[in-house]
């Protein structure tokens, strides 16, 4: 919690707190938490009514907001704003912690934008993201507070004292090392050794299937480890793939959700970055430990002199996939770059 504590002694103990702050990382929960004691109960007594009321949740001045489904939708900004009316019932300030910010729905936070430009004098939000994959406009109205990921040296201590394996190990540090905040949506009774033998039951599985019932597989997969297996299984099919069958793979991905589509951009960026080193030798530096043979056999059939220009471009992509782009026709370029990679 020590990173947080520079914010926190400026928007608490001079007095100077803010309309709204972002906080970026997987430690966010637990932050807004100590700023939500610390505001109500400055000693953290455990006793009086604020501390009952925010232990078990039911403290009347604090809303805290998380998603239905896959996004946090307009109806519920729309509700926000009709409560941030009334002020406070037993406090000066009120205050909405909305939860993965970053699955706002373009409406929402939209919505939400007209609030944070006027919001009431008693009113403070607090938005947790692990990615900064918001409108520029909200970012710009936020104070960012930046939370920092656990080190590798201390995620090895932890996973050693919890009696994972070598293999196991290296294989959860890359993961994670790759997409910090997939360790928050891992619950801490989750992380037990088995969790590879878990991901590579879950890859058989997946290979099996065909290319409509692996994209309705990666758009139910609320496990970043599973999300993970079949976003890696679709990238592996694609240099085997003729135009047409791209094309109708494209039509099935332009409906995923945007936050399925932004996971899919991410782990193609990381799988070819992947490739990019090891035709380079730097074999330390890979992320996906566990797909080595796959990317072996894939850097086989590679071009690697196309390798840094279609990084860049997907790099690029993302951007597009936040804006108004026709998306199928994105999707398209996207997948038909990749396939164009293999020789």
């Amino acid at each position: 919690m020590q990173a947080s504590e520079s914010w926190l002694e400026t928007a608490l103990t001079h007095d100077r707190l803010g309309h709204a702050y972002l906080l970026v990382g997987r430690g966010a929960p637990a932050h807004a938490r100590a700023f939500l004691q610390r505001l109500y109960c400055p000693i953290s007594c455990g006793e009086c009514p604020n501390c009952y009321k925010l232990a078990h949740g039911s403290h009347p001045d604090v809303h805290w907001l998380r998603k239905t489904d896959k996004r946090v939708g307009i109806d519920q900004i729309r509700e926000l704003q009709r409560d941030a009316l009334y002020p406070p019932s037993e406090s000066e300030h009120k205050v909405y912690v909305i939860e993965e910010a970053e699955v706002l729905s373009i409406e929402a936070q939209n919505s939400l934008l007209k609030l944070l430009e006027e919001p009431p004098a008693y009113v403070t939000f607090l938005l947790l993201a692990r990615r900064l994959r918001l409108l520029p406009t909200i970012l710009s109205r936020c104070q960012m507070v930046k939370i920092p990921t656990v080190s590798r040296t201390e995620l090895e201590e932890d996973m050693r004292a919890r009696g994972f394996s070598d293999e196991e190990l290296d294989w959860l540090a890359a993961f994670i090392h790759k997409h910090p905040g997939h360790l928050a949506q891992i619950g801490s009774d989750e992380l037990t050794p088995g969790l590879l033998a878990e991901a590579r039951q879950w890859r058989s599985e997946l290979a099996e299937l065909e290319d409509q019932t692996l994209i309705q597989a990666l758009e139910r997969a609320e496990h970043p480890l599973h999300r993970h297996e079949a976003i890696l299984e679709l990238l592996q099919r694609l240099p085997h793939k003729r135009a047409h069958e791209i094309l109708e793979l494209a039509l099935l991905m332009s409906k995923l959700e945007l936050e399925c589509l932004a996971d899919f951009m991410e782990e193609a960026i990381s799988w070819y970055r992947d490739l990019f080193l090891l035709s380079r030798g730097q074999t330390a530096r890979v992320w996906n430990v566990d797909h080595r043979e796959s990317l072996a056999a894939e850097l086989s059939r590679c071009r690697p002199d196309h390798l840094g220009q279609l990084i860049a471009d997907l790099e690029r992509s993302q951007a597009d996939f936040e804006g108004n782009a026709n998306r199928q026709l994105l999707v398209e370029s996207c997948l038909f770059k990749m396939a164009s990679a293999s020789a």
